[in-house]
């Protein structure tokens, strides 16, 4: 096995037993939605901190100005993240926002089918699923997909910047990826980035 998929299981793998650890001590015991809504939220922010620390090169000055989620998510996208693995995260976040500051600021809101749909577009989950076990997939999904980018923007620096900017760099003329990355490389990446798929 090459190291890029080596190191693909690997994150994958503690991403995963990361976010079960996450989803088993603080979601699964609570069975009011609001709570579940406002822990996932608040960790969730924590990652994408995190992420935004790993790729700005002087986050602090974004960072110390306690900026709200939504702008953290619109920086992610900023960043490229939607080029990455699952092009549907920042959308997904956004709509995890809506719903916890609708409990936030609405004391008699009800989260609706509308919400989890949303939340879960493109996601298939079984049928017999009621509203909390779709809002906890659609968390967990999120919660793991942030996880593993944290931890390859923590692991892999470079190959990240290199992934999220290629658009960036293919206007460069005198850039050339394909020195960068050789045909085998290039597919050890797409094979990294489907091993990070949950």
């Amino acid at each position: 096995m090459k190291s890029l998929e080596k190191s693909a299981l690997r994150i994958k793998n503690l991403s995963k037993k990361e976010t079960d650890k996450f989803i088993n001590r603080h979601i699964l015991p609570n069975k009011d939605i609001v709570t579940i809504i406002l822990k996932a939220h608040l960790y969730i922010e924590k990652l994408i901190e995190d992420i935004l620390i790993s790729s700005l090169a002087e986050p602090k000055i974004i960072l110390k100005k306690n900026i709200s989620f939504a702008k953290k998510v619109d920086l992610l996208e900023a960043l490229g993240i939607n080029n990455q693995i699952q092009s549907n995260i920042t959308k997904e976040l956004r709509t995890t926002n809506k719903i916890r500051n609708n409990f936030v600021h609405n004391i008699e809101y009800k989260i609706t089918p509308n919400d989890i749909n949303e939340l879960l577009q493109g996601v298939s989950v079984p049928k017999s699923f009621n509203l909390r076990k779709k809002l906890i997939s659609s968390l967990f999904r999120q919660i793991a997909y942030l996880q593993a980018l944290r931890d390859i923007c923590k692991e892999r620096p470079f190959f990240f910047n290199c992934m999220r900017n290629k658009s960036l760099y293919v206007k460069d003329k005198t850039f050339n990826f394909k020195k960068i990355f050789d045909k085998d490389d290039l597919k050890n990446i797409v094979t990294f980035l489907e091993k990070l798929k949950y």
